[in-house]
């Protein structure tokens, strides 16, 4: 069995089409910091918040994509979804 890793910037377009499919307006943006690559997803405005199944939907994709939280911490999506009140995820390779 052969497996096959995504790079930065796929990754982010896999995560930006997830949004999409969902219907999840959102701003989605990749970066670097200190050589790691990282993904950020956000709400569109400031007033806006996600529901929980949103963010659901976007920790799903970005774990199976092999993302963590900070410091390589695994992403928990149930936890992540109970944060209805946060308004930007970093997600990093």
């Amino acid at each position: 069995m052969t497996t096959t890793t995504r790079s930065h910037k796929e990754i982010t377009a896999h995560i930006r089409k997830r949004l999409k499919a969902a219907g999840i307006k959102a701003k989605c943006k990749m970066s670097s910091y200190c050589g790691n690559g990282t993904v950020m997803v956000a709400v569109p405005t400031f007033d806006a918040r996600f529901t929980s199944e949103q963010i659901r939907e976007f920790v799903t994709a970005a774990k199976v994509n092999g993302m963590t939280g900070c410091r390589g911490i695994e992403l928990d999506i149930e936890h992540e979804a109970g944060l209805t009140g946060k308004i930007q995820w970093n997600f990093y390779l």
